[in-house]
């Protein structure tokens, strides 16, 4: 049976520096949601771990899969040693993970991730090689939320990542789940079946993104405003709107996935 708090080897009641930003879980119900979430979705082959920290999760994943990837920026940490784990410190945006044996989507990753790389982060392995086939997170919750938003609450990010994947909310997360406590609450976030249905083809990739950052560029004025200051032709945005059952009051978040890329077909020729 599982204890509610996590103990770590450094002491109780020692306090813990945060060079890099790091929040260390310390609620084992936690821990089981992304256990259970990762040996759901996550390959069982080869694991990546973005911010072992401690290895809390570590541990957990070893038990999992065949190989596992752990990439620690901070070297003050220790991570424990397992036969099938390889401990990388390094950052891991400027790591070559071809280097490493990793190919798209045959490995998948799991990480307590820091918030002020969630983006880049997100960014790099959604949209660049090699990509995995799943993403098992833990974020700042406003951004789990934008991350799975729906037309009305829709955003640049939330559009992305929807783009590129399934998402969803696993579930919410206290701040008293993390040692040192965060200023704000968490989720962890499954991103399952990447780059397996994105909605447009390769050439198009440029041209959903420009449009997508041209509409949200004042988000509180209308689209067509938007798509006007972008120089797009106005008799060519009200034709699309007609086609696709657009009212004229229409604003950046208000448009799904679908109707996005349904723009960027009907206003191809005008997207540089």
């Amino acid at each position: 049976m599982f204890p509610r708090r996590l103990c770590y080897p450094s002491g109780r009641g020692r306090k813990t520096m945060t060079k890099f930003g790091q929040h260390f879980l310390v609620d084992r119900s936690v821990l089981r949601s992304m256990v259970t979430t990762v040996a759901k979705y996550g390959s069982h082959t080869t694991l990546l771990e973005i911010g072992p920290g401690k290895g809390v999760l570590t541990r957990e994943l070893v038990r999992m899969a065949d190989r596992v990837i752990a990439v620690e920026i901070d070297r003050t940490l220790s991570v424990p040693k397992y036969p099938n784990l390889e401990v990388i410190y390094a950052d891991i945006l400027k790591l070559n993970l071809v280097e490493l044996g990793l190919r798209s989507g045959e490995y998948s990753i799991a990480s307590n991730l820091p918030y002020d790389i969630t983006g880049v982060v997100l960014r790099r392995f959604l949209t660049e090689e090699p990509y995995p086939s799943h993403m098992a997170l833990l974020l700042q919750k406003e951004v789990a939320q934008r991350i799975t938003a729906k037309p009305g609450d829709l955003s640049i990010l939330g559009l992305s990542v929807q783009a590129f994947s399934r998402s969803r909310i696993v579930r919410t997360v206290s701040k008293t789940a993390f040692h040192p406590q965060p200023k704000v609450e968490s989720a962890i976030v499954s991103l399952e079946r990447i780059r397996q249905s994105v909605p447009f083809a390769p050439d198009q990739e440029k041209k959903f993104f420009w449009l997508v950052k041209v509409g949200f560029a004042q988000k509180r004025k209308l689209l067509s405003s938007n798509l006007k200051n972008a120089h797009l032709p106005v008799e060519a945005i009200l034709q699309a709107y007609q086609e696709l059952g657009l009212p004229k009051t229409a604003r950046a978040q208000e448009l799904s996935l679908k109707h996005w890329c349904s723009l960027v077909d009907k206003l191809d020729k005008f997207i540089v």
